[in-house]
């Protein structure tokens, strides 16, 4: 599943940012719980976790303009969070620190540069996803993370730079 979310936010992200929201809605729900709330089960953080995708998901749908910088500031603070653990910073204010960051970069990229944001946040989200679906060696993990960031912010900026087949109207 881990996967398959990854793979579509790496390539489809900008166009699914429904599926960008449901997915960070997810992670940032189970994750936060699983801190905040340790005695609970996998299963009721499973569901949580499900809860808040599907919250982030018909969120986006409706009102879109005004939340999905709150989801790009989850998105950025996951992703900020996921690079201070792989650098193995995450002890003490650090986390916390890296994640504000994350988050505020995170929103100020989606509010002012749509997008752009949205394919790189996706990207990034996406690959964080499939390397988590699919272990690297540690000394390859962070070339490996860019170039599939790069890869997938690359394919989805070049789908959207395709001149489109224009309609005419042929009046006789």
């Amino acid at each position: 599943m881990a996967m398959a979310a990854g793979a579509l936010l790496l390539l489809f992200g900008r166009r699914l940012y429904w599926l960008f929201a449901a997915v960070v809605g997810f992670v940032a729900t189970f994750l936060i719980v699983g801190r905040l709330a340790p005695e609970l089960s996998d299963q009721a953080a499973l569901l949580v976790g499900l809860g808040g995708g599907i919250v982030g998901a018909v969120v986006t749908i409706f009102a879109h303009k005004i939340l999905l910088g709150l989801v790009g500031g989850l998105g950025g603070g996951l992703i900020a969070l996921w690079q201070v653990q792989a650098l193995g910073l995450e002890r003490g204010i650090a986390w916390l620190l890296a994640a504000l960051l994350g988050a505020v970069v995170g929103a100020w990229l989606v509010s002012g540069l749509f997008d752009f944001a949205l394919a790189l946040l996706s990207s990034l989200l996406g690959a964080q996803l499939l390397l988590d679906a699919w272990p690297v060696p540690p000394q390859w993990f962070l070339i490996v993370y860019f170039g599939l960031a790069a890869f997938g912010l690359f394919f989805q900026l070049a789908r959207s730079k395709r001149p489109r087949k224009r309609r005419r109207d042929k009046e006789d």
